[in-house]
């Protein structure tokens, strides 16, 4: 971050696209230890772009670059890194109570108006999701596996756990949501 914040000084279009480089190389390295978040992430992209063997996904820039994403949580819990950091909790909780405004997929869906959002988290609330956007109950379409259509900014949503708790079906599961996004986005 502070690599970042030095180079968006001179330059923010350059820093971002710096920060997206980066980005990728740990996505690449993620997915290549087999961790659960990114290889489903990967295994997704594939199955929804037909493409046969998901590690494939990581050389189609043109596939990597369709797509977003963000935290429900825009602080991570303490113990995922600020206690690593050594920080003390009671500055990571300000911090955290400070940035409560951006946490949920709310921010997403003003700031990308993405025609496709896939929800990885079963235990966040789904209130951000409801109120404001949508009219109708979701759809559940398997045990761990929720659809809604947000009419308002015509966004499909696609709700499942988190691919640590799916684990070892997260693989299908991947496979299960790529297919049901083809499904209703024709």
């Amino acid at each position: 971050m502070v690599n970042f914040l030095t180079s968006a000084r001179s330059g923010i279009e350059e820093a971002i696209t710096e920060q997206l480089d980066l980005d990728l190389e740990l996505v690449e390295a993620e997915a290549k230890a087999n961790r659960p978040f990114w290889s489903f992430v990967l295994r997704f992209l594939a199955a929804y772009h037909s493409v046969s063997d998901w590690t494939q996904i990581l050389e189609r820039p043109d596939i990597l670059s369709s797509f977003a994403w963000a935290n429900e949580s825009s602080v991570e819990r303490f113990h995922v890194s600020a206690q690593k950091g050594g920080a003390q909790s009671k500055d990571w909780q300000a911090v955290k109570d400070a940035s409560a405004v951006l946490d949920g997929g709310d921010n997403v869906v003003q700031a990308l108006h993405p025609h496709l959002m896939v929800i990885l988290n079963w235990g966040c609330d789904e209130n951000w999701l409801i109120e404001p956007y949508s009219d109708g109950e979701p759809v559940k379409v398997d045990d761990h596996l929720l659809y809604y259509f947000l009419p308002g900014c015509r966004t499909h949503v696609i709700w499942t756990a988190h691919p640590r708790y799916l684990n070892p079906r997260f693989p299908t599961y991947a496979e299960r949501c790529a297919q049901l996004a083809r499904e209703k986005l024709g």
